[in-house]
Formats: structure tokens, sequence, C-alpha cells
């Protein structure tokens, strides 16, 4: 098979995480992959695995320019023989569905957003990604939006397949005693006192940051809160969680930091406890199974994709959304709380949990086995 993927540009994160992965898995069935973005840090990763990346402006939303993509694309598609497109993200998978049309190839799309709906206009640029031949949504609960706002999508062309993480690189045994390794982690944790309390996602309201802070003020909890994900110190959400830090006099035991995404296993050995209290439901949530894998605790919203891949008192703990911040202290007060038994109890079911049904390799062989059935067609 010779497989295109298309998606804006190969940043750190869930999508872009998830084209290397499948590009790895291609190539080493033999196949040929190729990546269309316009460029970015992880290109050298995408080319490590044997992949050819493409690049074009698939940034854009501009339709002169996407048009000008479609062609390109569709040039691309002819000259290397490729079997079947892969559209990840709205703007590139308008470019990559008249490329796909005009060729004569199957068209796949993954439903990574919950999207805004807003304005009819909105929901015509959305329903792209429901335009598949086949569409896969992380979880069931992006299927479930998915036939919600694009009720005409025939629900046999829309498969589930969550995301996966290698068990083999996120495993707490392979990173134990390694935080030294990586002089900005240890640095940043040199600053910080028992027990981290880590709240990995970039910086952005949505993603509950601010909620932690209040939680934590008000729990009563020991320790640190660290804040580690994309963030610039000028941006006005972090100038405004600094000031309310020396509001709630946490000034010396909160810590902000910005950790290249290669360093994640070693700060999920470090951590504690790890939070994911995002206050829109989230699609998947990959940060949730790398922690679990990495047998940590967990304690997160109880929406979106969440609610699937935490099992709340077994594998982690669920709070209510609309209860979120007194919920929240709460659980952090019992997970803090836990017997060492308990503790190593849950640890372990967390990361078998992600083992039995959250692995890299089904996640692979899932996504080709799609690929499998359009190519026979």
């Amino acid at each position: 098979m010779r497989i295109l993927q298309v998606l804006p540009a190969l940043v750190s994160g869930g999508v872009e995480r998830g084209t290397v992965e499948i590009a790895s898995a291609l190539q080493a069935e033999g196949h040929q992959a190729w990546v269309a973005s316009s460029g970015g840090p992880l290109v050298a990763d995408v080319e490590s695995v044997g992949a050819v990346h493409h690049r074009l402006p698939l940034t854009t939303k501009n339709p002169w320019v996407m048009g000008k993509n479609a062609m390109a694309l569709a040039r691309l598609i002819r000259a290397q023989g490729i079997d079947l497109v892969h559209a990840r993200s709205r703007a590139p998978a308008w470019s990559a569905l008249m490329a796909a049309r005009s060729c004569g190839v199957p068209f796949v799309t993954t439903y990574h957003g919950i999207y805004g709906q807003g304005s009819a206009l909105k929901r015509f640029y959305n329903s792209v990604m429901a335009r598949g031949d086949v569409v896969i949504a992380p979880s069931h609960f992006a299927r479930d939006y998915l036939m919600q706002n694009h009720p005409h999508t025939d629900p046999l062309r829309v498969v589930v397949i969550p995301r996966g993480v290698d068990t083999d690189h996120f495993d707490p045994a392979l990173w134990a005693g390694r935080v030294g390794d990586i002089p900005a982690l240890a640095a940043l944790l040199q600053r910080a006192v028992r027990p981290f309390w880590v709240l990995p996602a970039r910086l952005s309201r949505w993603k509950g940051h601010d909620l932690a802070l209040s939680a934590f003020s008000h729990s009563g909890v020991a320790g640190s809160l660290i804040f580690c994900g994309a963030d610039t110190p000028q941006a006005p959400y972090r100038q405004e969680l600094s000031q309310r830090i020396k509001d709630l006099g946490l000034g010396e035991r909160v810590f902000f930091g910005n950790l290249p995404a290669d360093t994640m296993p070693a700060l999920y050995a470090a951590a504690d406890y790890v939070l994911s209290p995002s206050m829109k439901p989230e699609s998947f949530g990959r940060v949730i199974i790398e922690a679990a894998a990495m047998a940590k605790i967990v304690i997160a919203t109880d929406h979106g994709g969440a609610a699937e891949s935490i099992l709340s008192g077994k594998t982690g703990f669920l709070i209510p959304v609309d209860q979120a911040e007194s919920e929240l202290a709460r659980a952090m007060k019992t997970v803090w709380g836990l017997s060492d038994a308990d503790r190593r109890t849950l640890c372990q079911a967390a990361r078998q949990r992600i083992v039995d049904a959250y692995s890299l390799s089904a996640m692979q062989n899932a996504t080709l086995d799609v690929y499998r059935r359009l190519e026979k067609r």
C-alpha cells in the first residue's frame, strides 16, 4: 500500500504523533508512507521511520491556496501511485478530499476534534471531517458527537479506533531514576517538594489550570503543583495565572515548566499524581493514557474521552464537571490519603488497563485494517 496522510503541520501534539505512529507502522509492514504538511519539528521523526515528507502550505484557510494545494496533492497522488489519502484536520482535509476524488482513490478522515459548530458556514467547514469513505473516531464520545452534528453521515462508515500508547516506551521500569538525565526537568523538580501534582497541558483556559489552582489551594494537600506544557511567560493567560498564584499565596508551591514532548515519560515517572481537569470535553485525551501507562493515578473531568479511558475508583478518578472545583479538591485529598497498598493496587490497575485496551499496536493494526479494506474495494 502507498498511503498519504495530510495535516497542517508536524509540531508536537496528539494528531501529529499519531501521524508518525501510523507512518511507522506502514513502513514496518513493507508499505510506503507519505506525509504532506507545512513542516515542523516532527518532520525528522517522519523521515526517520522511512516515510517521505512532502511540504505544502497546508495550514492555510485561504480558498485559493486550498485549491492550489488540492492540485498539488493530486499531482503527488498520480506521480507516486498513492492508493489512499488520510486527512487529519479540516483545512487540509478539503484539499485532500478534492485531490482524492479527482484521482479516484479512497479518502479517510479522523475526527480528532470536538469542533465548535456555530454558523451554517462553520458547520459546512467542519463537515469535511465526516466525508471520508471511512471516518475514524478516537472515542465513542467523538463518534456520538459526530453523528449528532452530521446526522446524514452513514453510521456504517464510522469506526471507533482509540489512540494508543507505546507501553514499552511508557514503562515506569524503563524511566525510574532517569530524571537526572534531563537537565531541564531536574532543575524544575529541584525547586519543588513532593508530592508532585502535575498538569501536563499547554496553557489554555479550557485545560483547567485555574481550576487546578483553586482546588490545590482549598484541598489542604501537601506538595507542589506543576504546570507542564507549551506556554509563553508573556502571554495574557500565563500572566493571569501568575497573579492568581500570588493572590492565593502559592508562590513557593506552583511551578511552570515548558519541556519537550520527548521528556514526557520522565515527567510522568517523577510525578506522584497527574491532573487532567479539562473544562471542555476532549475527543480522547492522550495525557490520560500516557500517565496511566506509567502507573500514575490520574484525576480527570468526567466527560469526553476521559470518561471511557478511566474506570473511576479503579484505575483513576473522574470528577463531575458541574462541581469541578470542589470535587477536584475532594479527589486530590482522597488520593493523597490512600494507603501505600491501595495506591500500588490502583497504579497497577491503571497500567494494566492501558496494556489491555489502549496499546499502540492495537491502534496501528486497526488503522491499517481500515486501509486494507478500502484498498480491496
